[in-house]
């Protein structure tokens, strides 16, 4: 070979490799910075919003190779729609797939619907219910997660519901919803599924929830879940624990819907202990409902000592409704005295409907 050329040739291809290193380095200098491969939103309470995925850039030299962008679950795994970024250690993939698999189906029907396939959406509903109503403590983290991912209200009361079912098995049910409730209570436009999840809690029926509603219902930022919880609580089945935090709220309660739950509470508990702030509270009550339900719970209580003081207002309330209450409170006591009490107060009634009312129930024990 000629000389010259032994010469030129390496000195073009070391040419040509400098050039594009050159144009590699620049073209990698102008990409955008790492703003992080994966980025979450928080809401007001707190609890992060569905994972929103980006292209991931690798950090180090801009000269090594790039590796390829991934989507953590694409639509072949069976969870597209939940987007997830991180499953908990206890994730049933089964389970999941066959929950997606319903809300997907569910989507296509509710999109679809007509006079034919009403039916099978009513059909198809059932049939995830009675799926998520056999389930055991350990599905608790799966469910979950899909409630804190899923975008369809709808669909997220459905875990609401499977949650609540799982109380008597786990007290972490009780958690999952306490924490779902904090981080999205806030929100005003989540008020009607906050009523959903105190419905949920209130199925829950642990040591836990009894604790926790109570908490949740002292709290003054909660104010506008307070009557729903404390008519949840005076169905819990420790309800009777709580009497001493009724009784104080039926005292305190500036609300008058919250101070009728409570009323409400404590008929459902009967304690004799709760007739002498019964009676205070319904002397110092402006609310006719209200006095109502009082009357009705110191029927429920049925001690013949409060017959005196349901005589009184059986006589001479002014309304004809709260009249009315005390006269069925004497009849819930039952005793002779309370039955003759009854029939001489229907005597002397004026309200011709009050008085049938009055008398009817005076025959009952005849």
């Amino acid at each position: 070979m000629n000389p010259k050329l032994r010469i030129a040739v390496p000195l073009s291809l070391a040419v040509v490799l400098t050039v594009l290193f050159v144009f590699l380095l620049l073209s990698e200098q102008q990409r955008p910075a790492d703003d992080g491969a994966l980025s979450r939103e928080e809401e007001p309470g707190g609890l992060p919003q569905r994972p929103v995925a980006r292209e991931e850039i690798p950090p180090g030299s801009p000269s090594a190779p790039r590796r390829r962008p991934t989507r953590p679950f694409p639509s072949s795994d069976g969870f597209s729609r939940w987007k997830l970024s991180k499953l908990p250690a206890n994730w049933n993939v089964e389970l999941a797939r066959d929950i997606h698999t319903f809300f997907e189906l569910l989507d296509r029907l509710e999109r679809g619907r007509s006079a034919n396939s009403a039916g099978l959406l009513l059909k198809k509903r059932e049939e995830l219910r009675e799926l998520l109503a056999g389930l055991g403590a350990d599905s608790l983290d799966t469910l979950a997660m899909i409630l804190n991912s899923e975008s369809d209200f709808v669909y997220r009361r459905f875990m609401l519901v499977a949650i609540g079912d799982l109380g008597p098995q786990t007290e972490g049910a009780t958690w999952a919803l306490r924490d779902y409730f904090v981080a999205r209570q806030t929100d005003a436009g989540n008020r009607s599924e906050m009523g959903h999840l105190i419905q949920a809690m209130g199925k829950l029926q642990n040591d836990t929830s009894f604790d926790v509603m109570k908490d949740l219902v002292k709290n003054p930022g909660y104010a506008p879940y307070r009557e729903k919880f404390i008519w949840e609580l005076g169905e819990h089945h420790r309800r009777e624990e709580a009497l001493d935090f009724f009784n104080e709220g039926l005292k305190n309660e500036t609300s008058k819907k919250n101070r009728n739950r409570y009323a409400q509470a404590l008929g459902k508990i009967a304690s004799p202990r709760s007739l002498p702030e019964l009676y205070n509270a319904f002397l110092n009550e402006n609310y006719w409902v209200n006095k109502q339900t009082i009357l009705g719970s110191i029927g429920k209580i049925g001690n013949p000592n409060s017959i005196p003081f349901l005589e009184e207002h059986a006589r001479y309330a002014g309304e004809s409704a709260v009249r009315l209450s005390a006269a069925r409170a004497l009849s819930r006591i039952g005793t002779p005295l309370a039955m003759n009490t009854l029939r001489d107060v229907a005597r002397a009634e004026s309200d011709e409907k009050i008085q049938s009312y009055m008398i009817n129930w005076s025959q009952e024990q005849q």
